[in-house]
């Protein structure tokens, strides 16, 4: 009889502690879902960033490529007037004949 009774305590303090583990995995498992989710918001807020950034980047690219092409056409049109403008002109050399 007195086995008895300790086997009753015995699964009785068990079955508590199991329903105490599981309420506390319940805690657990609810927190690393919502931490899941966070990190999730965090994830798609980067991506939607990193699209602006490479919108960006190819936007200021093709401002780049616009306008360095017209730099480029200027500096050639600057560079052959100045080229015009510096060329010695030839003088006639007379001879002493």
């Amino acid at each position: 009889m007195n086995t008895l009774i300790h086997a009753d305590i015995f699964f009785f303090v068990a079955t508590i502690a199991v329903v105490i583990f599981a309420i506390g995995m319940l805690f657990f498992f609810y927190y690393v879902l919502r931490i899941m989710a966070s990190i999730n918001r965090i994830a798609q807020l980067l991506r939607v960033g990193a699209d602006k950034v490479a919108s960006d980047i190819g936007a200021l690219r093709d401002a780049i490529k616009e306008e360095g092409a017209k730099l480029k056409d200027l500096t050639l049109f600057l560079g052959r007037w100045l080229i015009e403008k510096e060329k010695p002109k030839k003088r006639k050399v007379k001879s002493d004949e």
